[in-house]
C-alpha cells in the first residue's frame, strides 16, 4: 500500500490542526464532566489537503551542500484524505483530578489520494481496517488538555498519527478562570503550539468558543537538518454544553504553511465537522474490560504526549504479544486448537490466531513444536492453516524456518503448497534461508512445483529491495540470469512474471524484448512484468500494448498496468483513443475505470464516463459508469 513509505517528515503535512476570534464572557465556569458507564458518540468527517514541495527541499540543500546528489525521483506531492464515521468516548477511570478516557473509531468511510491517484479498493479497505482497529486511552487535563497518550504499535505510524490529529482537533481547553479571552499551550503531532479562545455567544446551556492557533513553539524534527517554521492561519468553532460538561459540536475550516528559510516547503488545508450523535449508557462489564485492558498498557507501554516520538515499536510489539497472549502456554493453546473441526471457519477466530502468532513471537522454540504438529494434520485442515498464518504473521527467523519445511514437506501436493507458498512470502523480513530454500525450489523439474516458488521469490525480492537494496538487487540479477537460460516458452512466462513480482526497473531491458514476441502468453507475461516499473518506457510499452495488441488478454493486462500508476498525459490520450477503437467490453470498463480515477487531473475523464453512461453500446460498460458516477 503506498501509505507504508510515508516518514516522520509527514508529520509536518498530514495534521494542519485548528484556529479564532472575539466574544462575550459569562459569570458561571465551563468544566468538563464524563460521568462513569456513559458513552458518546460524535459523528465527524475530516477532509485534508497536503502538499510536499520535494524538488524546492532538494535545491535548497543542494545549494547548501554540493555534495547533496540531484535526484530523478524527486517530485512534488499531494496527499488528499477523507475520513468519515464515528468516535466514541467513555471513562475509563479518574486518576486525581484528571480523567483517563477511551478513544475508539468506526470509520464508514476512506479516501487517500496521493498525487491525485486514489488507492487501490484493496489497500483502501485495509487502510480503513487499521484506522478501526486503533484504540488509544487518553489522559485529560480537568480543562480539557490532552496531557498523554497510549496506543498500540502494531500499526503503521501513518495510521497512528492520522488518528492522533483527528484527537488533537477535538481538543477545547477551558479557561481556569472567569476570564475571556485566554490561553493554552497545546500538543498536535506536528508540534507544540500557544492557543487563543474567545467565548463567541452564550446562553444559558452553551457556550460557543473560537479557537485559533497563534503561533507553534516547536515543531516536530523531521531529519532534514534545517529548521522550519509553521504559519497557522484559520478558525475552528466548538459549541461546549455547561449542563453535560460535553462538547456538542466542532466545526471549521483551517490553513498551514511550512516554511524552510522563508521558502514555502510544505501547505495545506483541513476541514472538520463533529457533532455528539448520542449519550447512552455503556455496560459495566465493558468498563471493567476496558479498564483491565488500560491498566495493562499502563505497565508496559511508555505513554506519549501528542507531540513527539511514539514509543519503541519492537518494545511496543513485544508489549501487545503480552497483551494477546493473556498467559496461555503452547500446551494450553494447543489443546484448545484440537477441538476445532479440520473443515471449521478460521475467519472469526482473530483471539485465537493472535495467540498463536504472540507465541511464536515472544517464544521463538515454540515455533519448532508447532511445525511437527502440523506436518502430522491434513495440510489444508482448519487446525493446520491457522498455526500456519499465525507463524507467517509471527515473521520470526524461527516461524520462517518452520514455514520453509512446511513448504518442501507439501510441495508434492499442489493445493497445500499453492496455500503454503505465497504465506511464507508474505513475510515482511525475509531470512536469507528463505531466500535460499526458495531459489532451491525454483530449480524443481516439476513446473507445479517451480513456478509457485519462482513467483514467491519475486515477492519476496520486492520486500528485500525496500531493506536491504543491495541483496534485492542481487535477486532481481539472479532473476534475470534465469530468465536467460530458461530453455523453454514455459519457463520464461514464469521468470517474467517472477521479475513483474519484484517491481524493479533493473530488469526492465530484460522484459521489453518480450512484449513483442510472436507468442501471445510471452507478451502477455511481459506486459504483466511492466506493471510496476515505474519508467516512460515501461509506460511506452504498456499504451501500445493497450492500442495495437491483436489478444485481448493482453491489451486488458495492459489497461490494468496503466491503471497502477499515475496517469500521465501521454497516457490519458491514449485512453481516449483506446475508449473510440476498443471492442472488448470488459475492456473498456477497465479504461473508463482508469479514466476515473485520474479525473481530478483530467477534468475530461468525467465527461467520457459520462459519455460512456449514455450511449455505449454494453449495457455491462453502461451499469460500470454508473456506479462510478454514483461513487460506488
Amino acid at each position: 500500500m503506498k501509505t507504508r513509505a510515508y516518514s516522520l517528515w509527514m508529520l509536518l503535512f498530514c495534521c494542519l490542526w485548528l484556529n479564532g476570534s472575539q466574544a462575550l464572557w459569562a459569570q458561571t465556569k465551563a468544566a468538563y464532566r464524563f460521568p462513569p458507564n456513559q458513552q458518546r458518540t460524535y459523528q465527524f468527517t475530516l477532509e485534508t489537503d497536503q502538499k510536499l514541495y520535494l524538488t524546492r527541499i532538494l535545491k535548497m540543500m543542494q545549494e547548501s551542500d554540493p555534495s547533496v546528489k540531484p535526484s530523478t525521483q524527486a517530485h512534488d506531492q499531494r496527499y488528499q484524505m477523507t475520513l468519515k464515521g464515528a468516535m466514541r468516548i467513555y471513562l475509563v477511570e479518574k486518576k486525581g483530578s484528571n480523567s483517563i478516557l477511551a478513544y475508539q473509531f468506526n470509520l464508514s468511510d476512506v479516501q487517500l489520494n496521493v498525487d491525485q491517484q486514489p488507492m487501490s479498493e484493496s489497500d483502501r479497505q485495509a487502510f480503513k481496517g487499521m484506522l478501526n482497529q486503533c484504540e488509544f486511552f487518553v489522559e485529560m487535563g480537568p480543562e480539557g488538555q490532552i496531557l498523554r497518550t497510549w496506543q498500540a504499535m502494531t500499526q503503521e505510524i501513518f495510521v497512528i498519527n492520522t488518528l492522533r490529529g483527528l484527537i488533537s482537533a477535538t481538543q477545547c481547553v477551558l479557561s481556569k478562570a472567569s476570564t475571556s479571552p485566554w490561553q493554552a499551550n497545546e500538543d498536535a503531532p506536528e508540534g507544540r503550539y500557544r492557543a487563543r479562545y474567545e467565548v463567541r455567544s452564550k446562553d444559558k446551556e452553551n457556550w460557543k468558543i473560537a479557537k485559533t492557533r497563534l503561533s507553534y513553539t516547536e515543531l516536530t524534527d523531521t531529519g532534514m537538518g534545517k529548521k522550519i517554521t509553521a504559519q497557522p492561519s484559520g478558525a475552528q468553532q466548538f459549541v461546549f454544553n455547561l449542563k453535560s460538561g460535553a462538547i456538542q459540536s466542532v466545526s471549521g475550516a483551517w490553513n498551514q504553511k511550512n516554511l524552510m528559510q522563508k521558502t514555502v516547503v510544505g501547505e495545506g488545508s483541513a476541514q472538520l465537522q463533529m457533532r455528539l450523535q448520542k449519550t447512552e449508557p455503556l455496560d459495566p462489564a465493558l468498563i471493567s474490560a476496558t479498564r483491565t485492558k488500560y491498566q495493562a498498557w499502563a505497565k508496559i507501554y511508555k505513554p506519549s504526549r501528542l507531540f513527539g516520538a511514539v514509543s519503541n515499536p519492537e518494545q511496543d510489539a513485544i508489549a501487545q504479544h503480552r497483551i494477546a497472549l493473556a498467559g496461555e502456554t503452547y500446551d494450553s493453546l494447543l489443546k484448545a486448537t484440537q477441538t476445532l473441526p479440520n473443515d471449521a471457519d478460521i475467519t472469526p477466530l482473530t483471539d485465537f490466531y493472535l495467540k498463536w502468532r504472540a507465541l511464536f513471537y515472544l517464544q521463538p522454540a515454540t515455533c519448532e513444536r508447532a511445525k511437527q504438529y502440523v506436518m502430522k494434520q491434513p495440510p489444508l485442515s482448519s487446525r493446520a492453516r491457522l498455526i500456519a498464518i499465525a507463524l507467517q504473521g509471527a515473521g520470526t527467523p524461527e516461524a520462517q524456518r518452520a514455514l520453509i519445511d512446511l513448504m518442501w514437506e507439501h510441495r508434492k501436493n499442489s493445493e497445500a503448497y499453492s496455500f503454503l507458498v505465497p504465506l511464507t512470502c508474505g513475510v515482511q523480513e525475509p531470512t536469507q534461508e528463505l531466500e535460499n530454500a526458495l531459489k532451491k525450489l525454483t530449480a524443481e523439474r516439476d513446473p507445479d512445483v517451480a513456478n509457485p516458488a519462482r513467483l514467491g521469490l519475486g515477492q519476496v525480492t520486492e520486500q528485500i529491495l525496500k531493506s536491504a537494496p543491495a541483496r534485492g538487487n542481487a535477486l532481481v540479477d539472479w532473476m534475470i540470469q534465469s530468465l536467460k537460460r530458461a530453455s523453454s516458452n514455459n519457463d520464461r512466462v514464469s521468470w517474467l512474471m517472477a521479475l513483474g513480482n519484484a517491481g524493479s526497473a533493473r530488469a526492465q531491458s530484460s522484459i521489453l524484448p518480450y512484449a513483442r514476441h510472436s507468442s501471445p502468453n510471452m507478451r502477455y507475461a511481459a506486459v504483466s512484468a511492466l506493471r510496476k516499473i515505474k519508467t516512460s518506457e515501461a509506460e511506452a510499452a504498456l499504451i501500445y500494448a493497450m492500442l495495437n495488441e491483436q489478444e485481448m488478454q493482453v491489451r486488458n493486462e495492459a489497461a490494468d498496468g496503466l491503471g497502477m500508476r499515475k496517469m500521465s498525459a501521454k497516457s490519458f490520450q491514449a485512453h481516449k483513443q483506446a475508449m473510440t477503437k476498443e471492442q472488448s467490453p470488459t475492456l473498456r470498463i477497465t479504461i473508463i475505470t482508469n479514466l476515473w480515477q485520474a479525473r481530478q487531473a483530467y477534468p475530461e475523464a468525467k465527461t467520457i464516463v459520462q459519455r460512456a453512461l449514455r450511449s455505449d453500446e454494453s449495457e455491462d460498460v453502461r451499469k460500470a459508469a454508473q456506479k462510478l458516477l454514483n461513487g460506488s
